[in-house]
C-alpha cells in the first residue's frame, strides 16, 4: 500500500513544497512516514552535515537517501545533523534541478553528488522559495548542532591512534600526540588489546585538587577497580628511581580503560567530569565506526544502506522501551544516557549484520535479496523482547 502524497485530489500539480518530518537520522529511520519505495512521486531530501554543508537530492527512497549521506560524512570526518524530508511530490526531479541551479547562481560552492558547502536549511528554502510556494518545515531536532556552532562545552572530536609499537602483555603503549580534550591510545590491560588513557592526564583535565597519588588510589580503593582488568601500572625498575622517600613517585604510570575512565569521570560530579566523560563514549562510538568503515568495504552499497537502515530502528526501539520504563517524568541524565546507549547498540547491530551479509554475499546471494533479509533481520529472542507491555 503506498503512502498518501498528503496533497488533496487535483491540487497536487500545482501544490506547495510541504514537509513530511525535520529530524535526526535514527528518527527519520523509524518515522511512519518515511519509508523508501513507499510512495508514487518522489521527495525533497535535506541532509545536514555537522561541518556545515547540505547534500540535497530527489529520490523514492528517503532513507537510503540519508544513508548515503551518512557514508559521505563520515569519509570527510563529519557526521550527519538532521535530515528535512518533504511529502512526495509530481515533478519533484525538476523542482531539485531548479534548485541546483539558482543555489550555485546565488553564490553557493557546489562540490558534486548534490553536496553544497556553507549552506542551512533556512538558506536553502529561501531560495526555493523563488522559484515555488514552500510551506513553513517542522520545527528542527532539539540535539541538531553542526561542528561550526557547537558551544565550549562540548567535547572536540576524539584522534583515535590504531598504530602501536610492538608490546609485551600488560605494556602499555607510548602515548603519540593527539587532539582532543584526553589523549587515547592503544594499550593492552590484562592481555586484551583496546583504547586507554593515561590516569594523569585524566587527572590534570579534572582538576581535582588532590595530588595524582592519593586519588587514584583512593579511587582505586572505594570503587574496587581491579589492577590488569581496569587498569595497569607501569613502574620502572627501583634503581632507576631517584633515592630519597621511596623513589620518584611520577615515574608510576596508571593506564586506564575506557570504563573506567569515564567512571572515575562521573563520581567527580562536575562540568569538568562530565565533559570528560561525553568524550571518552565520543571515543568509543569513533572506534566503533572506523571498524564498521572497514569491514564494510567489500560490501555492495545496497547492503550497506540496509544494514545501516536495520541497526538505526532497533537502536530506536531499544531505545523508545527504554523511555517507557523511566516513566512519564524522566531525568534529563537518564535520557541522555538512553541516547548514549542507543548509539552503542545501532554501532554493535550494524557490526553484526556486517559480519552475517559479508558471509552471504560471499555465498552468490544478490544484493537485493541480502538487503531485504537485512530489513527484516531480527536479533534472537527480539520477537519474546518485543510483546512485553511497555505501558
Amino acid at each position: 500500500m503506498q503512502e498518501s502524497t498528503d496533497y488533496p485530489p487535483g491540487e497536487n500539480l500545482f501544490a506547495p513544497i510541504r514537509w513530511t518530518a525535520w529530524d535526526t537520522p535514527l528518527r527519520i529511520a523509524i518515522h511512519p512516514k518515511v519509508a523508501d519505495d513507499a510512495t508514487e512521486f518522489p521527495r525533497l531530501v535535506l541532509v545536514c552535515l555537522g561541518n556545515g554543508w547540505m547534500r540535497i537530492t530527489s529520490t523514492r527512497r528517503p532513507l537510503t537517501a540519508v544513508s548515503t549521506a551518512i557514508r559521505v560524512a563520515r569519509e570527510h570526518d563529519t557526521s550527519v545533523v538532521s535530515a528535512l524530508i518533504s511529502a512526495p511530490r509530481p515533478r519533484m526531479g525538476a523542482v531539485c534541478g531548479s534548485l541546483f541551479k539558482r543555489l550555485q547562481l546565488e553564490g553557493y560552492r557546489y562540490r558534486g553528488h548534490g553536496i553544497f558547502e556553507a549552506l542551512d536549511v533556512p538558506q536553502a528554502l529561501s531560495v526555493l522559495a523563488q522559484t515555488i510556494r514552500v510551506e513553513p518545515p517542522p520545527a528542527p531536532p532539539a540535539v541538531a548542532k553542526t561542528d561550526a556552532t557547537a558551544t565550549a562545552t562540548t567535547p572536540p572530536s576524539p584522534s583515535i591512534e590504531h598504530k602501536e609499537p610492538q608490546m609485551t602483555d600488560n605494556t602499555p603503549a607510548h602515548k603519540p600526540s593527539m587532539d582532543g580534550l584526553i589523549p587515547v591510545f592503544v594499550g593492552r590491560i590484562g592481555g586484551v588489546e583496546q583504547h586507554v588513557c593515561n590516569a594523569r592526564d585524566l587527572h590534570a583535565f579534572l582538576e581535582v585538587g588532590r595530588d595524582f597519588t592519593n586519588w587514584i588510589k583512593d579511587r582505586i580503593e572505594k570503587y574496587q577497580f581491579v589492577e590488569n582488568q581496569d587498569f595497569t601500572i607501569d613502574s620502572p625498575n627501583l634503581a632507576n628511581q631517584r633515592s630519597g622517600r621511596g623513589g620518584d613517585r611520577r615515574s608510576v604510570t596508571y593506564h586506564l580503560t575506557l570504563d573506567m575512565a569515564k567512571e572515575l569521570s562521573m563520581v567527580e560530579n562536575n562540568d569538568k567530569g562530565r565533559m570528560a566523560r561525553r568524550y571518552f563514549i565520543e571515543c568509543e562510538r569513533k572506534a566503533l565506526g572506523m571498524a564498521a568503515a572497514g569491514a564494510t568495504q567489500s560490501l555492495p552499497q545496497e547492503v550497506e544502506d540496509a544494514c545501516e537502515t536495520r541497526a538505526w530502528r532497533l537502536a530506536e526501539e531499544w531505545r523508545s522501551m527504554g523511555m517507557a520504563l523511566l516513566g512519564p517524568t524522566p531525568r534529563p541524565e537518564n535520557i541522555e544516557t538512553l541516547w548514549l546507549a542507543a548509539g552503542v547498540v545501532k554501532a554493535r547491530t550494524k557490526e553484526r549484520l556486517v559480519a552475517l551479509t559479508h558471509g552471504m554475499v560471499k555465498k552468490g546471494h544478490g544484493a537485493t535479496s541480502v538487503s531485504s533479509w537485512v530489513l527484516n533481520w531480527q536479533p534472537p529472542g527480539y520477537s519474546t523482547w518485543n510483546q512485553v507491555s511497555w505501558h
